[in-house]
């Protein structure tokens, strides 16, 4: 009896089997065997096929700034109705739906306009197509190409740019294939991404005249925010520490003569970093980076100060070399007196500690500053000068980009 049932139930499943078959196989033939997958699928020429068109980005693979290039990953889902391809699933074993390839069936010839690759049109022979009992026809083709892109690089590294990939029929116009968006327009179907925040921007739709016919444009747009974290720790940070360390170089007593050497080590230093932001920006664009700006500004400072402390160092050789001769003088016209004779302190002279040890307030820094020899001085007027320029640098270019 155990036998018999197990025999039974193979009987049954292979019939089901053969049935399933027979009714995908009959089904196939019944709607392919007239079919003409380049003719448009309307049982009335005048009437349209519409198609829907949504887009999913899976990945965003580089975005080169310099040749402005971006380079994405993701798929376009379009929805249209085929007439000819209709069934009733209870005449085929309850079949609803199948997948064919998509050159067994018209499809619409979709471009996209912004490619930068040799490939413009979507779609691979590989591609299945579903169709439904219904007529209803989705074909969602992998997009794998480089398009072009605007890059907004104005506040780089803290930069946004807005990208997008623009799809249109290349032969249809609007008279027989309109192309529409879907009220998702873009999805995101991407992890996130190291370098850039990604999210949806607009979705524009526009028509262009081409010989007396108009054809639908799609521009799906997508922001891109960059993560600035990196770039500014080995580009904004470095070169505003040494923009600091120039007027710490003042600091040093003129006597010291390797604040010059100083000053010419950080001004080779921001030649490094222009050439590190040359290879990283475009040569050519419509907007100047902030951050060049700030740059060239702190390359100008770090100039300006190599030759604050050289005027320094020169000046304080010569008040030295002045010094030296006075002391010359001096001693020479001390030797003509007689042995003798003494010298009498000038009655300017005397007391003048005591008058140190009372001063105090702005007539005591005011004494301190006459002392102060020529070189001192300027030194310190140098220092005050490149600070405030580099202060208003400073706040310039972060209040510019935040």
């Amino acid at each position: 009896m155990v036998l018999f049932l197990m025999f039974s139930c193979v009987i049954f499943i292979k019939g089901v089997n053969t049935v399933g078959v027979t009714e995908m196989e009959r089904l196939y033939s019944d709607l392919f065997a007239r079919y003409n997958p380049e003719v448009r699928p309307s049982l009335n020429s005048s009437q349209t096929t519409e198609v829907t068109v949504q887009m999913s980005l899976a990945h965003i693979m580089d975005l080169d700034i310099k040749q402005q290039v971006l380079h994405l990953i993701g798929f376009v889902s379009l929805r249209w109705t085929d007439q000819k391809l209709t069934w009733t699933p209870g005449m085929y074993g309850g079949i609803d739906h199948l997948f064919v390839r998509q050159n067994q069936v018209w499809k619409p010839d979709i471009a996209v306009i912004n490619s930068v690759s040799d490939k413009v049109y979507v779609g691979d022979k590989e591609v299945l197509v579903v169709v439904t009992s219904n007529g209803s026809v989705t074909w969602e083709p992998v997009i794998n190409m480089q398009v072009t892109c605007q890059v907004n690089i104005l506040k780089y590294p803290f930069d946004e740019s807005i990208c997008g990939l623009e799809l249109t029929s290349w032969m249809y116009s609007e008279d027989s294939v309109p192309l529409r968006i879907t009220k998702t327009p873009l999805r995101m179907v991407m992890a996130e991404h190291s370098q850039y925040r990604v999210k949806f921007h607009n979705a524009e739709m526009f028509k262009i005249n081409h010989h007396g016919a108009f054809y639908t444009r799609l521009n799906f747009l997508f922001k891109l925010s960059r993560r600035a974290s990196y770039l500014v720790l080995i580009l904004v940070l470095p070169v505003t520490l040494l923009a600091i360390l120039c007027v710490v170089s003042f600091m040093l007593s003129p006597e010291v003569p390797e604040k010059t050497s100083l000053a010419i080590t950080i001004l080779l230093a921001y030649t490094v970093y222009l050439d590190i932001v040359d290879k990283e920006l475009p040569e050519i664009s419509v907007q100047i980076s902030h951050f060049v700006k700030y740059l060239t500004v702190l390359l100008f400072l770090s100039f300006f100060c190599v030759t604050g402390n050289a005027i320094v160092f020169v000046v304080h050789k010569r008040g030295k070399a002045r010094e030296l001769a006075t002391l010359t003088q001096e001693v020479t016209s001390v030797t003509h007196f007689s042995d003798d004779s003494t010298v009498k302190p000038s009655p300017n002279q005397s007391g003048i500690h005591s008058a140190d040890v009372n001063m105090s307030g702005c007539k005591g820094r005011r004494l301190q500053w006459r002392r102060k020899t020529k070189a001192e001085k300027m030194n310190f007027i140098f220092l005050v000068l490149n600070s405030v320029l580099l202060a208003l640098a400073i706040s310039g270019y972060f209040f510019s980009v935040l």
